[in-house]
């Protein structure tokens, strides 16, 4: 008679439980959800970003457009004037 007892005790307590989860995760039927829900998944949509140039890598020059570049003080010691990483 022990063994039933626990055993009703056990589906019982599954029940309520389920019936407890099944009651927190319903979906909201209030006049107003649909509304709320509207919102919500506007305001997600919205962009806040801030108006302006676009954020990325500069534009390259065009092909008229020389650019004055300072020399680097290790590849002066090569004959080439190059940098080779070793010196």
């Amino acid at each position: 008679m022990g063994n039933l007892i626990f055993l009703v005790g056990a589906i019982g307590l599954s029940v309520v439980g389920s019936v407890v989860l099944w009651m927190r995760n319903r979906p909201a039927t209030s006049t107003l959800s649909s509304i709320d829900a509207f919102k919500r998944e506007m305001t997600a949509l919205g962009s806040e970003r801030p108006v302006g140039p676009p954020a990325g890598p500069a534009p390259r020059p065009s092909a008229g457009t020389v650019r004055a570049v300072a020399p680097d003080p290790a590849a002066q010691g090569h004959p080439d004037g190059v940098d080779v990483g070793g010196s």
